[in-house]
């Protein structure tokens, strides 16, 4: 089986990087044949968490995209991330359609609340319903939690698979920690989603002045948290698991909007398979 892999991000990117690369051993193990092509590349990604712009990544993403759609029939099946062209209509999919080439599409989020939520009345009506489309035209989609199959299935999605957002057990196993070290309370994620700790930072302050602990975000910028409680630890695929085992507490904080409904959890699995307790 020939299969085209449309993934959003490169390997740096969480989304394409746990809901697709690391079953790629496992497809090609069973005889698939995978070619990838990722829309945003990890140029791209660094660009993005450090404050600056890399539009000529996301050029040359639309371009190499474009050129691997009009060779599809090559393939037996089309497997894309979330979309294959953010802020443009699903003419793509529908081509896809009309070459009559079997697509599966993926959600770990509530992407279509980018569009149906946007502050643009113009978004709204000219893209509101478009990942309704891209859903209803695919031969299967899937997805990371119930929130976000239901959406599926009230646009028409002719098959729903919920295949929630999971950890390689081989990598992630809890330690002995040393008795009487100091505790700490640590987030992992990227500047991108730092954001969600900045309501807590004056809780922080408040539970240092009380006992003795740190509070640690994996994967954050040091410049967001400057002078504050939260110390920012860099990190790498290397290290993500070393870093999760010298938490005491793992934390999620999460806003209460439609967008976090899409949310899989997926930090609260990562802690918990370390054999860290939770607060989200």
């Amino acid at each position: 089986m020939k299969v085209l892999l449309l993934s959003r991000y490169g390997p740096l990117g969480a989304s394409s990087r746990l809901r697709f690369f690391g079953y790629l051993p496992y497809f090609r193990s069973h005889g698939a044949e995978v070619r990838i092509q990722s829309l945003l590349s990890d140029t791209y990604l660094r660009a993005l968490y450090n404050g600056a712009s890399c539009w000529g990544e996301v050029f040359k993403g639309y371009i190499g995209r474009v050129w691997v759609l009009l060779n599809a029939r090559r393939f037996d099946v089309v497997i894309i991330e979330k979309e294959l062209f953010p802020y443009l209509p699903p003419f793509a999919e529908r081509f896809l359609r009309l070459l009559r080439v079997p697509y599966v599409v993926d959600y770990d989020d509530a992407l279509f609340h980018k569009y149906d939520c946007h502050s643009s009345p113009c978004v709204r009506r000219l893209l509101g319903r478009k990942i309704d489309v891209v859903m209803r035209l695919a031969g299967c989609v899937t997805v990371g939690n119930e929130y976000l199959a239901e959406r599926a299935r009230r646009a028409g999605a002719r098959r729903v698979e919920v295949i929630p957002t999971v950890v390689d057990s081989n990598r992630y196993h809890p330690i002995q920690k040393s008795e009487g070290a100091e505790l700490i309370v640590g987030w992992i994620g990227t500047p991108q989603t730092s954001r969600y700790l900045a309501p807590l930072i004056p809780l922080f302050h408040s539970l240092r002045q009380r006992m003795p602990v740190r509070f640690v975000a994996v994967g954050a910028s040091q410049n967001d948290f400057e002078g504050s409680a939260v110390e920012a630890w860099p990190w790498s695929e290397d290290t993500e698991v070393k870093s999760l085992q010298q938490f005491d507490i793992g934390i999620m904080p999460l806003d209460d909007s439609p967008w976090e409904k899409g949310k899989c959890g997926y930090k609260l699995i990562q802690s918990m398979a370390t054999g860290v307790p939770v607060l989200e």
